[in-house]
């Protein structure tokens, strides 16, 4: 190629991506610099030697990272996205967008999320790592509403793009980290049925896996591509309360030692315990002492409002209260901290619990 040597100094990559329902390509060039030199000349090259090109996208990533693209982008040449297909739908690709590698084993991971999900009671499905909304958008027949949240701006553009391009109307996506939104929408609806988690390889955030714990959604399933994040966390939720009911690995990278795994995870239900009386006339304890857990609290709050408590907001309470708390319960690890208040209609909720156990 006659430019192939003016563009060393200048090219960082260059990724192409392609329709497989169209036969169509997209490129990318990555480059160091702002600038594109002789850029007219290329296009002209390229859209002589390739006619199933149809996008040119220039992007800038001038920092010192293994990342591939920058922030900045700009449509060169052509369409500003791809259309794929995936079953029945359509998908709008942009350029920094993710979006699975292989759709016909896409289609059979889909498939295998809907069908270990069970959405029988038509709830609410919440997509977290949503990307482009491509498996959310693939479950909305079964769901009341599919709300899905992406922490990356362009992505929840082509998220809501593809809702309008596949006439959906009851699906919607936001901005934001998932640890971050779960709580808010926790608070807003009561009736969340499934959580479905895609995350990138290194897992979920901690804090969404500990927001999850107390949230208690009776259905979770996890996508992972990577089994060593995924049995970390897998872990903790088994810790938390959720049995593990299934694990399929699928295929999504042959002649590869990758692979893509679906779990599905599910509440445990207390359907073999023990009862025990005591007598606690003869025992030195308070009766605030003899009662509820936090655990207790957080799902009878739960159940009676649909509000999640976390253990800092119910020990707030406790010693409002005149309950003991304990001298190192969330004993801060800095001076002067500065801790989250209780909100009003959280603080009746929990004090409304506390009754209900005969702790005030």
């Amino acid at each position: 190629m006659g430019l192939q040597h003016h563009y060393h100094a200048y090219l960082r990559h260059a990724v192409i991506r392609v329709s497989f329902a169209k036969k169509e390509l997209m490129l990318i060039l990555v480059t160091n610099t702002h600038d594109l030199p002789h850029k007219e000349q290329l296009i002209n090259q390229l859209t002589n030697e390739v006619p199933e090109l149809v996008s040119v996208i220039h992007n800038v990533n001038s920092q010192k990272t293994n990342v591939v693209m920058g922030r900045k982008t700009e449509v060169l040449w052509g369409n500003s996205h791809l259309i794929d297909t995936i079953g029945h739908l359509s998908y709008a690709i942009s350029p920094r967008s993710f979006f699975q590698v292989n759709p016909l084993q896409t289609e059979v991971l889909y498939d295998l999320v809907r069908e270990e999900m069970h959405p029988n009671d038509k709830g609410i499905i919440l997509d977290l790592y949503c990307g482009a909304g491509t498996i959310g958008l693939y479950l909305v027949a079964d769901a009341k509403r599919i709300i899905g949240v992406e922490s990356f701006a362009d992505a929840v553009k082509d998220a809501n793009y593809n809702a309008e391009l596949n006439g959906i109307k009851n699906a919607k996506f936001v901005v934001g980290k998932a640890q971050n939104e779960l709580p808010k929408i926790m608070d807003n609806y009561d009736d969340v049925s499934a959580v479905v988690v895609d995350p990138p390889r290194k897992g979920c955030d901690a804090k969404l896996l500990e927001t999850l714990n107390m949230a208690k959604v009776p259905q979770i399933v996890y996508v992972s591509c990577n089994p060593s994040t995924l049995a970390r966390d897998l872990a903790v939720l088994v810790e938390g309360g959720y049995s593990i009911d299934s694990v399929q690995p699928i295929d999504m990278f042959p002649w590869t030692r990758h692979v893509e795994t679906v779990v599905l995870l599910s509440q445990r239900k207390a359907d073999n315990h023990i009862e025990v009386d005591l007598d606690l006339d003869g025992l030195d304890v308070t009766s605030a002492e003899s009662k509820a857990t936090y655990n207790e609290i957080q799902q009878y709050v739960l159940k009676e409002t649909g509000l999640m408590v976390s253990n800092l907001y119910i020990a707030q309470i406790k010693k409002k209260c005149g309950i003991d708390v304990g001298e190192c319960f969330n004993k801060p690890k800095t001076e002067n901290p500065k801790q989250p208040k209780c909100p009003e209609d959280k603080e009746k909720a929990i004090k409304d619990a506390l009754k209900h156990f005969g702790m005030i």
